[in-house]
């Protein structure tokens, strides 16, 4: 008898400790189960699609006598007139270093000009400090863009300038004969060069590229009319030998053929001009004129055309893009915070203790989210800061909530 008691206790404790674990799930299930909210904020998304393509431009090759020591005397991406020299060769290697001494004076000679006629000038230090602090913006701008043989120049202005500030007026008989002599070297120089060196200049006006890889003209405006989407995968990007030193871009407009496809084709129809990300260039983006968009059977080709005549520009060949369709502002609403009520999309939102089901329209929609219309007032409509529901548990219109 005492056994079956113990049992029938045994089994009492064990339904009540199964039923105080129920009830403490429960507790736990309904704490953790919190409304989850964010903050309706307005973006602005670019609606863009990718392509690859080609440049296609109306360029000339510069060919000079290829005997190993050259060096450039126009800049890359400078424009040039017909006539301008674009290069000087030499016939030793002593000869080129005579030049590149050449050019060092020069630059020595400009920099001492510079600063002797701020001193004798009666500059004050304070525009001399200012001086310096421009062309020290000016080098630096150089070095981010690689332009390192544009520099010599405004480097040596600069060392000029430094000197000039710390030595004071007591030193303008001092630069006068550095001068002097820098100016003989000069002569000296030039003297040697005319015997050992040649030039070649530009035989069309338009916009000096520093590099030919050979294939750069492959395809020219002349071509456009007949590219197809598979002519354009095939360039590739391997360059191939030529004797060239340069091209001269003889038109100052260019053009760039992608292939996209049926869908991407027809949407651009609707459109004039679109804003044209280089993928490989930059974070730029340059806003093109589309002139054609071509079919061919489930593909496409598209034409765009611009007049902006940058170094990126002019010596790109093949390059991926994004083309922007369309640029949308809205509140943004992620996907899983959409629900429907009386037939009706829209969002549910915080509002101190309560509930509130706001409707919306939406302008543009992703995988994840959507653009909403902001509403002129928080009655009127899901507005800015409202706190968007995008998770919680039984729910509903004018609910309270703890």
């Amino acid at each position: 008898m005492r056994s079956l008691n113990a049992v029938k206790k045994l089994a009492a404790a064990v339904l009540l400790l199964l039923f105080l674990f129920y009830i403490g799930y429960q507790v736990a299930q309904n704490l953790s189960v919190q409304i989850k909210t964010v903050d309706a904020l307005v973006v602005t998304v670019e609606d863009k699609i990718f392509a690859e393509g080609i440049f296609l431009r109306s360029q000339q090759s510069v060919s000079g006598e290829n005997t190993g020591y050259m060096e450039y005397l126009a800049e890359n991406g400078e424009k040039v007139s017909v006539g301008q020299e674009l290069a000087i060769f030499f016939d030793s290697a002593s000869a080129a270093e005579d030049y590149r001494r050449l050019r060092a004076a020069q630059d020595r000679l400009d920099g001492l000009e510079y600063a002797y006629s701020s001193l004798s000038g009666g500059t004050d230090t304070l525009k001399l400090d200012s001086m310096i602090y421009s062309r020290m913006s000016s080098v630096a701008k150089q070095l981010d863009t690689g332009r390192l043989n544009s520099i010599g120049g405004a480097y040596s202005t600069l060392q000029q300038l430094i000197v000039g500030r710390s030595a004071g007026l007591s030193n303008l008989d001092s630069y006068r004969e550095k001068i002097r002599q820098t100016e003989d070297e000069i002569e000296r120089l030039r003297g040697e060069m005319s015997k050992s060196s040649s030039s070649v200049r530009a035989a069309v006006s338009g916009y000096f590229i520093r590099s030919s890889d050979g294939a750069a003209a492959a395809y020219t405006p002349a071509d456009i009319d007949e590219l197809t989407p598979a002519d354009i995968r095939a360039v590739s990007d391997e360059p191939v030998r030529s004797d060239a030193i340069g091209v001269i871009v003889d038109n100052y407009e260019w053009y760039f053929a992608a292939a996209v496809t049926q869908e991407q084709a027809d949407a651009l129809k609707k459109l004039k001009s679109t804003d044209v990300y280089f993928l490989e260039i930059g974070s730029d983006k340059l806003k093109m004129s589309i002139e054609d968009v071509r079919t061919y059977g489930g593909e496409a080709v598209v034409i765009l055309k611009s007049r902006e005549m940058k170094e990126d520009y002019l010596s790109s060949r093949h390059q991926n893009a994004d083309m922007v369709l369309g640029t949308y502002s809205g509140i943004k609403v992620p996907r899983e915070a959409l629900r429907s009520l009386d037939g009706k999309w829209g969002v549910y939102c915080l509002e101190g203790a309560m509930i509130k089901f706001k409707p919306i329209e939406w302008v543009y929609q992703t995988e994840s989210y959507y653009l909403a219309v902001p509403a002129s007032s928080p009655s009127k409509g899901l507005y800015m800061y409202d706190k968007v529901v995008i998770s919680a548990k039984d729910i509903e219109h004018n609910k309270v909530v703890k």
